[in-house]
Parts: C-alpha cells; sequence; structure tokens
C-alpha cells in the first residue's frame, strides 16, 4: 500500500478545518497509482508538500483534518493521463 499526502491550502482554515490544516490523503494500491496521484497534485497550486509514503502517515487531530479519499473513488483530474503516463 501507498499513501499520497498533501496540505490543501484551499481547505485548509475554513469549514470543517477551521483553525486546522487540511490534508489529502490518498491511500493507493501500487506505486505507479501514487504517482499519477503525486504528478497530478503538482500541478494544482493549491496542493502543497506532496510526497509519497509507504506507511500511513499520522497527523495530529488537534492541528490536521485529514481528507481521505482512496484512489478507486476518485475521478476527473486526479485520474486522467493527460499523456503523463
Amino acid at each position: 500500500m501507498y499513501y499520497v499526502t498533501m496540505r490543501d491550502e484551499f481547505m485548509s482554515g475554513w469549514g470543517q478545518a477551521r483553525d486546522l490544516i487540511n490534508i489529502m490523503l490518498v491511500p493507493c494500491d501500487t506505486i505507479e497509482q501514487a504517482e499519477q496521484i503525486e504528478n497530478h497534485a503538482n500541478d494544482r497550486p493549491e496542493m502543497q508538500n506532496v510526497k509519497i509514503c509507504h506507511d500511513a502517515p499520522y497527523y495530529s487531530p488537534d492541528t490536521h483534518l485529514i481528507s481521505e479519499k482512496p484512489y478507486h473513488e476518485l475521478g476527473g483530474v486526479w485520474i486522467e493521463d493527460g499523456g503523463r503516463l
């Protein structure tokens, strides 16, 4: 299992993430899926500190809101090839 983690600057600090840092976490079955998500996240200016982890990362609930969405539930720009793979 691979995990792509990134800080969502747009969603941080308001709504459910009021006074928190919003972390988007995408569990992936393969390194190819993880690299695909990493590539697309790096194309999005609101996504910062994008990285692939082999172990599930831990973020303190006192300072972070985790938005987890498995790879197989993503669509649109997250899984479109765009000629990159």
